[in-house]
């Protein structure tokens, strides 16, 4: 095996830079975000169910902070409810 990667060659038959060869041209460049076409609509989403959840689920949306229901896993078990759940305790 050898230490140097293949090189890829583009359309023209000229190499590709490696990774690092790239990101050193290209590390100031500006992020420039294109106004096109999105990749789904809107009216895909939400036919697609992605707007289904609970409104505590989404906030980004400004829903009011809810706050988490307490919950005993294990009240099932325990036939006393005054017993310890240790019984070692």
């Amino acid at each position: 095996m050898t230490d140097k990667p293949s090189t890829i060659l583009d359309e023209n038959g000229e190499p590709l830079p490696t990774l690092d060869e790239w990101w050193e041209e290209h590390k100031d460049d500006p992020i420039v975000w294109d106004d096109g076409p999105h990749l789904f609509t809107v009216d895909m989403l939400r036919e697609a169910g992605a707007f289904d959840f609970p409104p505590e689920w989404r906030k980004s949306l400004g829903v009011p902070e809810v706050k988490p229901v307490q919950r005993n896993l294990f009240a099932d078990l325990v036939d006393d409810e005054d017993a310890h759940p240790n019984p070692a305790v």
